[in-house]
């Protein structure tokens, strides 16, 4: 007797796949065998650069997953200020994958919210079919030695150095923490790296070797015309090299 096939809740007590995956693995090496990374069609309007949006991600992988069987969802919650996505690959014959990323926005307004779920969205849509980013601000999730670069000349220093922060504060930058600061500097339209190369030219330590309230402070400052127009003046320079 034919039985129908179960399907997940994805909001309900979470599990990371179904009992048997066996046919979705087959179906998911196939779909990746025809799958291409995301192209980069968003323009950084400070940089001259281009990196891949949740657009792009879904655009990659959709039709060669939905050719072999299987769907993707990814619904979000939020609990305790945190913003959840799972996102779940389910396959015709009922089997499933899922995996789980959360993240807290650094702002709890609309537009913080909804960029913090942009940024968990693709990530996770990325990691579960495993096409390679094309941006790289998620190298901001590993901790780096940097190196102490010449100080910068005292009057340009003076003036376009972001607010003074504290050192040596590693504790702070927890993966999640890294997810929501680089969704919030994606959001403002840089990346992880320009603003720690940024940090570093004027003799300041990286966002990850800052605590949480010199971050906060960072932020703000990049939120202004002021910010925004330091940080564009040194990337210009490198654009052109």
């Amino acid at each position: 007797m034919d039985t129908e096939p179960t399907i997940p809740n994805p909001l309900a007590s979470w599990v990371p796949s179904s009992q048997s995956i066996a046919l979705i693995s087959a179906a998911l090496a196939s779909a990746q065998g025809e799958m291409e990374n995301a192209s980069k069609d968003r323009q950084n309007t400070h940089f001259n650069s281009r990196y891949a949006d949740l657009a792009s991600v879904i655009q990659a992988v959709r039709a060669p997953l939905s050719k072999h069987g299987i769907a993707f969802t990814q619904p979000t919650t939020n609990e305790g200020g945190r913003v959840i996505v799972r996102t779940v690959l389910s396959h015709k014959s009922g089997e499933w994958l899922g995996c789980e990323l959360s993240a807290r926005p650094q702002q709890d307004t609309p537009q913080g919210i909804g960029s913090t779920m942009t940024y968990l969205r693709r990530y996770s849509l990325m990691a579960m079919t495993g096409i390679a980013p094309d941006d790289d601000d998620g190298e901001a999730g590993m901790e780096r030695e940097a190196k102490a670069p010449p100080p910068p000349p005292a009057k340009a220093a003076k003036k376009e150095a972001p607010p003074k922060v504290a050192a040596e504060h590693h504790e702070s930058w927890t993966p999640n923490a890294s997810a929501a600061f680089c969704a919030t500097v994606d959001d403002i339209g840089f990346r992880y790296e320009q603003v720690a190369d940024w940090c570093q030219s004027l003799g300041r330590p990286r966002p990850s070797s800052m605590d949480s309230e010199a971050r906060k402070k960072l932020l703000d400052h990049l939120r202004t015309d002021a910010g925004k127009l330091a940080l564009g003046r040194f990337l210009v320079p490198l654009a052109s090299k």
